[in-house]
């Protein structure tokens, strides 16, 4: 069964992270998850499951996407020759397949060595009861969204992502997988009052090396452009998937069955 290290840069995600953990935490043989001086409950709920650690960085309270690609470039490698695949993702990605870590086994098999998936935007009015795989429906953009957030660190010598990690230029002994049942969904856009309020707390930390480069010009939108931008995908959105076997019953069992692996 391939071996799965997990790799995220977080700050403030509580809201999120419970979710992305119970998600995350039967697929991987352990997760780091980068905290940029969270000041809410992050910190706690990552250190509550058992392959989960807290590993502290300071960007002097800015949004510093140089600091992040550095490390997003750079920390994976720490898992050659203990891991089969890295993840390296933002906290609000989910990578999808019906059958993951069986998907992972064939691809490792066939000597695949890095995975674009598809890429979509997922919309909901609201938090769902217990799983993010409860929210289906959203919007396609692999331009922006296929992002290659999981490759062989064995096989790929730099993954040398760009500024967002939209674009990367990896070397090494390259055979991509680009096929459309792995999906990479983004689950950002859940509850408006959510959203709203979580781009006035990253405008106000954008840095002078970001707002110079124009890097995370998004959080600078009207809240009004906001407003309509969501309705408008909401109304939009379309099935992406049918719950499935790490769907919501399916995640349960999962989980349950194979806990003690870790």
């Amino acid at each position: 069964m391939s071996i799965v290290h997990y790799y995220s840069i977080c700050w403030n995600e509580e809201k999120l992270l419970p979710y992305v953990l119970d998600y995350y935490s039967p697929i991987c043989e352990k997760m780091i998850f980068l905290d940029n001086e969270s000041d809410d409950r992050s910190p706690e709920i990552i250190r509550s499951y058992k392959n989960a650690e807290v590993r502290n960085y300071s960007s002097n309270g800015e949004i510093r996407d140089d600091i992040y690609i550095q490390i997003k470039n750079n920390i994976w490698k720490e898992s050659r020759g203990k891991a089969d695949w890295v993840i390296v993702c933002d906290v609000d990605e989910i990578l999808y397949h019906p059958d993951l870590i069986f998907k992972l086994d064939e691809l490792k098999n066939q000597g695949v060595s890095i995975i674009k998936p598809h890429g979509f935007d997922m919309y909901a009015e609201d938090y769902p009861e217990h799983s993010l795989l409860e929210i289906t429906s959203g919007i396609k953009d692999n331009r922006l969204l296929g992002k290659c957030i999981i490759f062989n660190p064995n096989m790929i010598d730099e993954i040398n992502y760009k500024i967002g990690c939209h674009k990367c230029y990896p070397t090494g002994t390259l055979k991509f997988y680009r096929k459309d049942d792995i999906k990479l969904l983004h689950y950002k856009c859940l509850k408006l009052d959510f959203l709203l309020d979580r781009f006035d707390l990253l405008k106000k930390r954008l840095s002078q090396f970001n707002i110079q480069n124009k890097f995370g010009k998004h959080y600078l939108a009207e809240k009004e452009l906001i407003k309509k931008k969501y309705y408008k995908n909401l109304s939009n959105s379309e099935n992406i998937f049918k719950p499935s076997p790490q769907g919501i019953i399916g995640w349960a069992y999962d989980k349950f069955v194979r806990k003690k692996r870790w």
